[in-house]
């Protein structure tokens, strides 16, 4: 089963603490890369966007399948 999100529905606590929920492992999953880009523009005294966001996206999947592949966590990780 998918569940489609609208963020203009999650709250403070969503975003800070995260969801519990199965279905939403890949929305807390980019709401910490999204975290990560503010955390690294801040330090660099620059604006973050979205092209950031979008851009870091692809390498991260990259890293967490080799890290999978690496562990052999398969089910785990990629449990629907």
């Amino acid at each position: 089963m998918s569940m489609i999100f609208d963020v203009r529905y999650l709250s403070t606590f969503d975003i800070t603490i995260g969801l519990t929920s199965k279905d939403s492992l890949l929305l807390n999953h980019v709401t910490i890369l999204g975290k990560h880009i503010i955390y690294q523009s801040r330090s660099l005294n620059v604006k973050p966007t979205l092209t950031q966001l979008k851009d870091k996206t692809p390498s991260t999947y990259q890293t967490e399948s080799l890290t999978v592949k690496i562990n052999d966590d398969t089910e785990i990780h990629w449990k629907t």
